[in-house]
């Protein structure tokens, strides 16, 4: 696994299992959409594999059963962690797969607002022509 998999994964496996998901006044979650359990190791192997854009794996993930809308405590979904780094043919995988690109991360961010702010162009024109908004 490559070094930055490995933080990535060790992050949200510590956000998932301790529940850190705290505003900046260490209050309560802003926004009480995040997962009310701890995600299992596929669900967050699924997380990973999308950031990376590593499409076998992603497929057989999903070919196991792995929800493709799942949500990290954060609201992350596979589908937003694909558009941050622009894996267009991860983004297709997963919208063939029934990936909701109208899901909104706890702070309000979508998969197309994602690749937007990164600049992510085909993924933009990819995530609009599937309907996004």
């Amino acid at each position: 696994m490559r070094p930055t998999a490995t933080l990535l994964l060790m992050i949200m496996l510590a956000t998932a299992l301790v529940g850190c998901n705290r505003n900046r006044q260490g209050g309560p979650p802003a926004n009480q959409q995040a997962t009310a359990r701890p995600l299992t190791e596929a669900e967050t192997g699924l997380l990973v594999t999308s950031f990376e854009g590593d499409d076998e794996a992603i497929r057989d993930l999903l070919a196991k059963g792995v929800n493709v809308n799942i949500k990290d405590a954060d609201g992350r979904t596979p589908l937003t962690e694909a558009a941050w780094n622009g894996h267009t043919e991860t983004i297709k995988l997963l919208l063939e797969h029934g990936a909701d690109p109208s899901v909104k991360k706890n702070d309000g961010e979508t998969a197309l607002s994602l690749a937007t702010a990164r600049g992510q162009k085909e993924a933009v024109a990819l995530l609009k022509k599937a309907g996004t908004k």
